[in-house]
């Protein structure tokens, strides 16, 4: 008899297959309207299960931890971008070094053999300062570089006080300064 039954009074002899009822959250303002359906007494119910809920597993401590992990990563990435900027700027200024030690090496070479008896040594005098005030300064910033490196941490502003400006750029312009010095010197001498 049950085969004689319509399709519809079929369906009903069967179990119902288990469906998902319960409605799919994907946002906060969701959640949010979901927690505030029903009435009072059913909202009071909801906001204490939520509560229960965020001091059992932690929600709010694990809030904190994910806000620690993210300020932690950004000061090692701070730091890494740090030391990486003061590595390359402790190259340029160990290029400077070479660039000056060669310097003086070739205005020796130069004035020993190609200039016997040389007019104007005081353009020499000065060239070879200004590239030995050029030296000085970029071993020190390489000094001070290096110590720099050597600390760990985050930069802290009050604590950080780079070299001025004017310090930073007499290594570059004492090598130039110097080279044009030399050349004017050539020039007046052959």
């Amino acid at each position: 008899m049950a085969e004689n039954k319509p399709e519809d009074e079929r369906q009903g002899d069967q179990p119902e297959q288990a469906q998902d009822d319960e409605p799919t959250i994907t946002s906060e303002d969701e959640l949010r309207r979901l927690i505030m359906e029903g009435s009072d007494e059913e909202i009071q119910r909801k906001d204490a299960l939520l509560n229960v809920l965020s001091k059992a597993y932690g929600i709010q401590e694990y809030g904190r931890e994910a806000e620690r992990r993210l300020a932690e990563y950004q000061s090692d990435r701070a730091v890494t971008a740090r030391t990486e900027g003061l590595k390359l700027r402790f190259e340029a200024y160990k290029n400077v070094t070479v660039l000056d030690s060669g310097a003086l090496v070739a205005f020796a070479v130069i004035t020993r053999n190609l200039v016997p008896k040389p007019d104007h040594v005081d353009l020499l005098y000065f060239a070879y300062s200004a590239v030995l005030v050029s030296l000085a300064t970029a071993l020190t910033m390489m000094f001070v570089l290096s110590t720099d490196m050597a600390n760990s941490g985050p930069p802290e502003p009050e604590k950080w006080s780079y070299p001025p400006k004017l310090l930073r750029l007499l290594a570059p312009a004492g090598f130039f300064v110097g080279l044009l010095l030399f050349l004017f010197f050539l020039r007046s001498n052959l």
